[in-house]
């Protein structure tokens, strides 16, 4: 009973935290809007506090000048790149992807091995929105949100008439990746999805199952490999098996995304997820599985980032030479 109290108090105490800051600043850009519509430089020079006056004359004349958007952007401990879509689907010929999210940030708060692979990663981009609100607070915005649910179906629109893009599905509930696959198939009018596969529990740790699917996407000659059965584990098995997989030359990392494209679990509405609340209605449909995960785990990221602002912001201690997850040998 304590515990449901405890999950119905977080659940109440965030609302009521949304709403708070929501109507908070909605009352800001009346303000400003009134304002600065009306007579802004009228107004300013009415003012009697010179660094207010400062300030705002700083922001009218920064108004209409573009964004300055840096290569890479530091969240906490990991550096993320900072594409739009257009330019990571022009970009992306080969290479191991990740797409950081708040659980992502606050597992490499103490998993050394995960920090380490995402190190070696090629790609890493902005997987979420309240990640996009942490870069503008920063003062180091994103240029967009990339979460792997938009990039897969992006990825396959961009590639649908490329010949060469060749792609194995991986994961998903029972019978998911299947049903992805023949959605995905119809509506382009091709296979590009030449093969699916829903592993059991704990394949990971079953040598002979991890065999058995690197030789069936081996011998369904696919050169994407989408993974979706949740961080870190999607991650570890790609670096502790692609040495096996020659001929794939795209490495994603996709989380729930298969079950979305099959239609077993539905997604947030858009303007849930750009609020920054697709959290949220994801542990309204799976309250028993996410609870633990979004009001225990990630809560600390808002003082973390706060943190980070402030200055007061510490890297975890590892150590230099970080054990990485055993990596299989090349089969002969």
């Amino acid at each position: 009973m304590s515990k449901l109290l405890l999950f119905y108090y977080n659940i109440a105490f965030l609302l009521f935290t949304f709403v708070l800051n929501l109507s908070f600043w909605k009352s800001l850009q009346r303000i400003k809007s009134h304002f600065v519509s009306m007579h802004p430089l009228h107004f300013i020079n009415r003012l009697r506090f010179p660094s207010v006056e400062k300030i705002l004359r700083s922001k009218l004349l920064q108004k209409n000048l573009p964004v300055k958007y840096k290569k890479n952007v530091q969240i906490l401990n990991v550096q993320i790149d900072n594409f739009s879509m257009p330019e990571l689907l022009s970009s992306l010929k080969e290479g191991f992807i990740l797409t950081p999210n708040v659980d992502h940030l606050m597992k490499l708060q103490t998993d050394m091995e995960f920090l380490r692979i995402y190190s070696l990663a090629d790609y890493k981009v902005c997987d979420s929105q309240i990640l996009l609100f942490a870069s503008h607070f920063l003062k180091t915005p994103f240029k967009q949100k990339i979460s792997g649910s938009d990039l897969f179906p992006a990825f396959c629109e961009f590639h649908k008439d490329n010949q060469d893009i060749q792609i194995f599905l991986l994961g998903g509930i029972e019978g998911a990746s299947e049903k992805a696959a023949d959605r995905i198939n119809s509506k382009f009018g091709r296979n590009i999805i030449v093969e699916a596969y829903c592993p059991p529990f704990f394949f990971e740790n079953n040598e002979q199952e991890c065999l058995k699917i690197i030789n069936r996407i081996n011998k369904s000659k696919a050169t994407v490999l989408a993974i979706g059965v949740g961080a870190p584990k999607q991650e570890k098995w790609i670096y502790k098996h692609k040495n096996n997989l020659p001929l794939v030359k795209i490495f994603m990392a996709i989380g729930a995304t298969i079950n979305f494209e099959a239609g077993v679990i539905k997604r947030a509405p858009k303007w849930v997820s750009n609020c920054g609340l697709e959290w949220l209605y994801r542990l309204a449909c799976e309250p028993r599985r996410l609870w633990k995960r979004y009001l225990v785990n990630d809560l600390p990221f808002i003082w973390l980032i706060l943190k980070q602002k402030l200055g007061f912001y510490k890297k975890p201690d590892f150590p230099a030479s970080i054990k990485l997850p055993y990596q299989m040998n090349k089969i002969q």
